[in-house]
């Protein structure tokens, strides 16, 4: 029996594409800090995430331990990929976007190049 899977996705088409930063378990001045990366080094606008209310991702460890952390993602929280880490979670779903993928590599970039000036 086939089961009905919903589409995937790098962000729900139609909504406004940006990328998301995480709102709980960061660091609010390293938050800020990737903010300006991304108004500086990509054509995607930052938009504040809804908070997770829990540990959702590794870096919620990290913060706990006393690091200065920050979260970016694919979508604001409910417009992200409803099969993120699944096995069907791959660059070849229909859905899926190199140029959303792109302005996240050119925010990394930019996190270590502004990092080791």
């Amino acid at each position: 029996m086939d089961v009905e899977r919903p589409p995937l996705y790098s962000f729900k088409p139609g909504t406004t594409e940006v990328i998301a930063v995480e709102s709980d378990f960061v660091d609010s001045g390293t938050n800020a800090f990737a903010k300006s990366l991304i108004s500086t080094y990509s054509s995607l606008p930052a938009a504040d995430d809804t908070p997770c209310g829990y540990a959702c991702s590794d870096h919620a460890s990290w913060h706990q331990y006393g690091y200065p952390t920050t979260m970016l993602f694919e979508a604001i929280t409910g417009n992200d990929n409803p099969g993120i880490h699944s096995p069907g979670d791959t660059t070849s779903v229909a859905g899926f976007s190199w140029s959303h993928s792109l302005e996240f590599a050119k925010v990394a970039l930019a996190f270590l190049y502004e990092l080791s000036a």
